[in-house]
């Protein structure tokens, strides 16, 4: 099945020339989990709440033994507190500080910024609220709660990708059929996918080792200012500038 993951989005950008690559208008896909914040939230979920197989789970959809779909059933299963109880430790969840005034830089220079994750958009939302951090899209696996009990929604999910929650690489690949230059950030093995795809890419561990393995050309990175430097050339806002420092 293929979808427009773009409801609403502008068709053209201001022809501002850090807003293009290739002479195509530029578009910036991110990762949340290890990129956005410096840890798995749903593993931090797991470490706090879940039974002790629960590290097993993970390590083996890290590996790409089982699915996402299977590891939320799975590890989800076993995690026995409210979800007051878990917000209250998500809460608790640092973001890079320079996130915000990056969102904002691209809101500037008119570039389309998405977040793209396997993870919940429960706790995608509520971290990037807590940050200041509104009306970024989200494309992201979802959890409705129960009682007792889960429902995990998976709108993003795609047959040709079935170990994902999220197409990650189906949705790089929307962007792109729209007319845009997407650079991709990410960090782990399940975002590969998508780094295979995008017109540039910029990765932290797992996947920077990943891509370094194939000879995939990649950017390193450790913040979002080294991000913004180099997407836009230090062109950026005074603002935004002592922010992003």
């Amino acid at each position: 099945m293929y979808y427009n993951v773009l409801p609403g989005a502008p068709v053209q950008i201001a022809p501002h020339p850090d807003g293009f690559v290739n002479h195509q208008p530029l578009a910036v896909l991110s990762d949340f989990d290890g990129t956005i914040v410096p840890l798995n939230c749903v593993n931090l979920i797991f470490d706090r709440f879940g039974a002790p197989e629960c590290k097993e789970i993970a390590a083996r959809w890290d590996r790409g033994e089982i699915s996402q779909k299977q590891e939320y059933a799975l590890g989800f299963a076993t995690v026995h507190a409210t979800r007051e109880e878990m917000e209250a430790v998500l809460d608790d969840v640092p973001m890079d500080p320079r996130f915000p005034p990056f969102v904002e830089l691209c809101r500037q220079r008119g570039v389309p910024l998405a977040i793209v994750s396997d993870g919940l958009k429960w706790y995608i939302e509520r971290i990037l609220a807590r940050n200041g951090v509104h009306g970024v899209p989200i494309y992201a696996c979802d959890i409705r709660f129960l009682n007792p009990g889960y429902e995990f929604i998976f709108p993003y999910f795609e047959p040709s990708a079935p170990l994902r929650g999220v197409s990650k690489r189906h949705i790089v690949q929307s962007y792109q059929a729209q007319g845009y230059s997407v650079a991709f950030i990410g960090d782990g093995n399940n975002d590969m996918d998508a780094a295979e795809v995008a017109d540039i890419v910029f990765a932290r561990a797992s996947l920077l080792e990943r891509a370094q393995r194939v000879g995939l050309s990649v950017i390193p990175f450790t913040n979002f200012g080294e991000i913004a430097r180099a997407l836009f050339d230090f062109g950026i806002a005074p603002i935004a500038s002592a922010q992003l420092s």
